[in-house]
């Protein structure tokens, strides 16, 4: 987890912001809910899950991630930002892990 702070500090720095806040978000995600929404305007949010399940696609702003049964994401989390929607089909509960840094 250490490296994704790394990484974070680092992002952070190249967008100009030298002071900001992070903490774990978990966002679970029940059997049947096949549409969540998040707020993230003026913060972003980490994807450091080691997979996302087969038939789920995360969409942001900024950028589109779509799942699969391959646990194989790169150390480097993905960053969401704005409007950010989960969307799942007929698939067991499950949880995503991001870190969520709102810029001071």
């Amino acid at each position: 987890m250490s490296e994704h702070f790394e990484y974070i500090k680092s992002r952070m720095k190249e967008l100009g912001n030298t002071n900001f806040h992070a903490e774990a978000l978990e966002e679970k995600i029940l059997s049947g809910e096949t549409l969540k929404q998040i707020k993230a305007y003026n913060e972003y949010l980490y994807l450091v899950s080691d997979s996302v399940p087969n038939g789920v696609i995360i969409h942001s702003d900024t950028f589109i991630l779509k799942g699969s049964s391959i646990s194989n994401f790169p150390h480097i989390p993905y960053e969401f930002t704005g409007h950010v929607i989960i969307t799942s089909g007929n698939i067991p509960d499950f949880s995503l892990q991001f870190i969520r840094v709102t810029p001071e």
